[in-house]
């Protein structure tokens, strides 16, 4: 439920990110799973704007986080997949900087050392060794390539509006783009989840009588936007039942769409899986003959550091070689034979935190232990203490413990960080005053050992070795 906030600016709106289930309800595993996920990941997000907001640097949340706060009243009924936030290009630096501050690592290769941001917008990054939440940090919003030239780069920045996560404070598009934004993307994905249309038939219901038909119309064809909007709007009204203004749908068909709309539109799903058409229709449809030219000089001569995640070995002809198997790709994956593998999910646990020093970002190094994966249980980590599974079996070992857990006859190995942390799930310690604890015990940051203790209970979580307790 969004609440208006008397110390927040004119215009701002607060919500609170962890929003309660109805007392006496009950969740299935799946369920249970996606709530958990989502609490994490919003925990993350308000971390990341408080600090951004702290630092100045303009942060602006897309897609699943927006609608997580604005439109879905249960923490598990829209899943997220990851973070979607934007920023401005002149930003990037300081972004970068903020996130590896807050324990972000990117391990993304560029084609070339100047490939973001002028020809790829985004870059990922993951939060949290133990339980990592994906972020895809934007400095444009929309792909493919085309679209990165065509839409103004003050779309969605110009109208913006404040919102109120918890600790911080986050921007998040005006009510037309942010409909225009859920529907290129779809469009663009053709559309292949079910839940991105039930996204924006939740939107329309939302913020129908807010939204100004005639701007949003406007501002599409302005954004050279109007055949994926008009895509996924007709798509989901065929799946779902009318849902949008009469008139809306007959305004997007009068407008011009070119060949190169249809073609960029064509090819977009398909990107990954059809690497050289991806250049190709990218080259034919974006405007100007020396960005274009710049685009496919890097594509076809990438950098070292790109090229040498092709061919692991080094000796005198490594890079020919590096090269060659690039340019086969598109043959190998068309004759290469799929083959399952069952992979069991794997999360890290605490070693000894380090202690601080001075003029140095302090880090928790962790430990990889072998888990299956999830099962239910809701961790809503701040509002309600962990409590451990009283029939759980503890067996301490030198420099270790083993958990047993007798119902589903799994033993898990925590070292003695890790057990701490277990030994306060008590059901009375809130996860915020374990947080401390740690922090004081091991002389590191707060925040920092907060983040973590908040992994490590959902995980505990996740495996079944706590409570499963109605989520109040």
């Amino acid at each position: 439920m969004i609440v208006s906030d008397s110390s927040a600016p004119v215009g701002a709106t607060s919500v609170n990110p962890t929003r309660s289930l109805r007392r006496g309800s009950s969740l299935s595993i799946a369920a249970q799973s996606r709530a958990i996920r989502n609490v994490r990941t919003m925990r993350v997000l308000d971390r990341i704007a408080a600090r951004f907001e702290e630092s100045g640097v303009p942060l602006m949340a897309l897609k699943g986080a927006v609608l997580n706060m604005t439109v879905y009243d249960r923490p598990d009924q829209r899943p997220m997949d990851d973070l979607d936030l934007l920023i401005h290009e002149s930003d990037i630096k300081r972004a970068f900087a903020l996130l590896e501050d807050l324990g972000g690592v990117s391990s993304e290769t560029l084609v070339h050392g100047d490939f973001f941001p002028r020809f790829q917008y985004e870059m990922e990054y993951t939060v949290g060794h133990i339980y990592p939440v994906r972020i895809d940090l934007h400095v444009r919003p929309f792909r493919p390539l085309r679209y990165g030239r065509v839409v103004p780069t003050e779309a969605l920045w110009a109208s913006a509006r404040r919102m109120r996560i918890d600790q911080g404070t986050i921007l998040i598009p005006s009510d037309e783009e942010m409909l225009i934004h859920l529907a290129a993307h779809a469009a663009i994905h053709a559309c292949a989840r079910r839940s991105w249309l039930v996204d924006l038939r939740r939107w329309v219901a939302r913020r129908r009588d807010a939204i100004d038909w005639q701007r949003f119309v406007d501002t599409a064809d302005r954004w050279r936007l109007t055949l994926p909007v008009r895509e996924a709007l007709v798509r989901a009204e065929r799946e779902l039942g009318p849902f949008l203004p009469a008139d809306v749908l007959p305004s997007l068909v009068q407008k011009k769409v070119t060949w190169r709309d249809r073609l960029a539109l064509r090819q977009a799903p398909r990107d990954a899986e059809r690497p050289v058409m991806h250049v190709l229709v990218s080259a034919l449809t974006t405007p100007g003959w020396l960005f274009v030219l710049g685009y496919l000089r890097r594509i076809l001569i990438p950098g070292r550091a790109h090229m040498a995640d092709w061919y692991g070995r080094r000796h005198w002809g490594w890079l020919p070689i590096a090269h060659l198997l690039r340019w086969l790709r598109p043959l190998l994956s068309r004759v290469a034979v799929k083959k399952r593998r069952n992979v069991e999910t794997e999360v890290s646990t605490f070693r000894r935190f380090p202690r601080r020093a001075k003029g140095r970002r302090t880090d928790m190094s962790i430990e990889l232990q072998t888990v299956p994966a999830p099962q239910r249980w809701f961790a809503r980590a701040s509002q309600r203490p962990p409590r451990r599974r009283s029939d759980v079996q503890e067996q301490e070992l030198d420099h270790e413990v083993v958990l047993f857990d007798p119902v589903s006859s799994r033993a898990y190995r925590f070292n003695k960080t890790a057990f701490s942390v277990w030994c306060q799930c008590d059901g009375t310690t809130p996860v915020d005053r374990i947080g401390r604890t740690m922090s004081e015990l091991y002389d590191t940051d707060y925040v920092v050992a907060l983040d973590h203790v908040e992994q490590l209970v959902t995980v505990f979580a996740q495996t079944g070795l706590l409570e499963r307790e109605t989520i109040p």
